[in-house]
């Protein structure tokens, strides 16, 4: 986890976490590594075996926007991971004048 504990990100992360045990017959360990705009924790992760007990729970910005602002963050957004699935998306960013449908 690229974040800090509490977060919307950590909250989502915990809420999957029991499920995500029952259904892999494994335990699920929510870990936070926070910094660097969440580059540590994706590095780390990018840099693991590639065995399937390292799973990262990221947004957007971790896998789009940080490699293209960070000189070199240690990871490459697209290259560096395999999608396993998605929890949830929104459709329009927070604006005082947009409105979401």
């Amino acid at each position: 986890m690229p974040y800090a504990p509490g977060g919307t990100t950590d909250i989502m992360a915990r809420a999957l976490q029991a499920p995500m045990s029952d259904d892999l017959r494994q335990t699920v360990v929510v870990g936070n590594k926070a910094g660097a705009g969440g580059s540590i924790a994706m590095k780390d992760t990018a840099n693991a075996a590639p065995d399937g007990y390292t799973v990262v729970f990221v947004n957007n910005g971790n896998v789009a926007v940080t490699p293209v602002m960070q000189k070199d963050p240690g990871y490459d957004g697209i290259r560096s991971f395999a999608p396993i699935g998605m929890v949830a998306s929104r459709r329009c960013s927070s604006s005082s004048t947009a409105r979401c449908r």
